[in-house]
């Protein structure tokens, strides 16, 4: 059975890092990487994503399915969930209403998650 404790600690230490992130570089990070439809990419999606999966994958060894980079690995089993820029449109516009979240899933159910 996964310490549950400390995936939690690991997926805050993770949201937290990309926040502080995001929050430091709104500037450099505005750039729009890809625009479908009503879906606004920006490369501070990208680059918050890079930050949490690395944090992730140094911490646990555990799948991730990750927003803008899909999956890496199986969906079966203890898999991470990462949003890394949920609310770009907000976050382009400079609103405090968006934010990072990351969910572990076992077999597709929720065992934690974090904002």
């Amino acid at each position: 059975m996964p310490d549950h404790a400390a995936l939690l600690a690991l997926a805050v230490t993770a949201a937290k890092a990309a926040g502080t992130e995001l929050a430091a570089r709104k500037e450099a990070f505005q750039g729009i990487a890809l625009t479908d439809g009503r879906d606004i990419k920006l490369n501070a999606d990208r680059a918050a994503e890079a930050l949490i999966l690395s944090i992730l994958r140094d911490g646990a060894d555990i799948d991730i399915l990750a927003e803008e980079s899909g999956l890496h690995g199986t969906p079966d089993g203890l898999l991470w969930a990462v949003d890394p820029l949920d609310g770009a449109e907000n976050y382009i516009r400079h609103s405090p209403n968006c934010g990072v979240s990351i969910a572990l899933l076992n077999d597709g159910e929720p065992i934690l998650g974090v904002i």
